[in-house]
């Protein structure tokens, strides 16, 4: 076993050379590449977390998130369809979710620029046609339809709701 001083040698020395960041991508595009994906994902989805904050940790270091009360970090992934982490992004809980989707599809756009359309969640109830513009589907009665056949059998599943006709929502929204 290596002794730890020299571990955390290396670990500053790549990280600081940006050796983690590439084995990282290495491995992940090996994975992708076996499953029969490209190497770089076209499309990723952006998410928050709240993180509750150790006790003893200055409180000014962290905050307390608006919605949630949160007092700690707000943890914002993003991931491929394969649900491997593209990158990630750790900041204080108050930090709005608009600001922390900005930085990070900065960050996901401009290694690779393979990335054309990211996924997150919607801040309101959404009506099918608005789907249909978000997903660039042309916005026709047969494909506005047929979307929301496929929302009402997400309603009728229990994982969306529809508190009015026509527009639907995620249950904890």
């Amino acid at each position: 076993m290596a002794p730890p001083g020299a571990v955390k040698y290396y670990f500053y020395l790549w990280r600081d050379e940006g050796t983690d960041q590439d084995i990282h991508d290495l491995l992940r595009r090996q994975l992708r590449e076996k499953r029969k994906r490209i190497a770089d994902p076209s499309l990723v989805v952006l998410d928050t977390q709240s993180i509750h904050v150790a006790v003893g940790v200055p409180a000014k270091t962290t905050g307390r998130g608006a919605a949630k009360r949160v007092p700690g970090w707000k943890r914002c992934h993003a991931v491929d369809v394969l649900g491997l982490v593209i990158d990630c992004l750790v900041l204080t809980a108050p930090a709005h979710e608009n600001t922390t989707g900005i930085a990070l599809l900065d960050q996901v756009a401009s290694p690779s620029g393979s990335v054309r359309k990211a996924l997150a969640d919607a801040d309101r109830p959404m009506r099918a046609r608005g789907l249909c513009h978000a997903f660039d589907l042309p916005i026709l009665p047969k494909d506005t339809e047929d979307i929301r056949s496929k929302l009402k059998r997400l309603v009728s599943r229990g994982i969306l709701i529809e508190p009015e006709p026509g527009l639907f929502a995620r249950p904890d929204s």
